[in-house]
């Protein structure tokens, strides 16, 4: 597998080159790439949401684009308008986006 370089999506079945479509962003590689910075198209990406682009490859449950980010190290969780205060992930930790209180709500297993 292999990581998208602007959204962190980290199951990519090809690399990020040579025309594949991240389903996580839509970024293009080897077209959008090429005149746009990776970092320009992850602000545009963010911008609109970020929410998740490909009608064939179905959204994983309880996908968030601001975590994905963060976890990849791309974003802090400060960039997130409606989050106030750090995020702490710890391994094993369970996530649950919950955007429309703007919190995040996470649990031990």
């Amino acid at each position: 597998m292999h990581t998208c370089p602007v959204c962190g999506y980290a199951k990519l079945e090809f690399p990020p080159e040579d025309f594949t479509i991240c389903p996580s962003c839509g970024t293009e590689f080897g077209y959008q790439d090429a005149s746009t910075s990776h970092q320009v198209l992850r602000q545009k990406w963010v911008s609109k949401g970020p929410v998740w682009h490909s009608v064939v490859v179905p959204q994983p449950p309880l996908w968030n684009g601001y975590l994905q980010l963060i976890k990849a190290h791309m974003f802090s969780a400060e960039d997130i308008p409606w989050l106030k205060g750090p995020v702490k992930v710890e391994i094993g930790e369970t996530i649950r986006p919950s955007i429309e209180r703007g919190i995040l709500v996470s649990s031990h297993p």
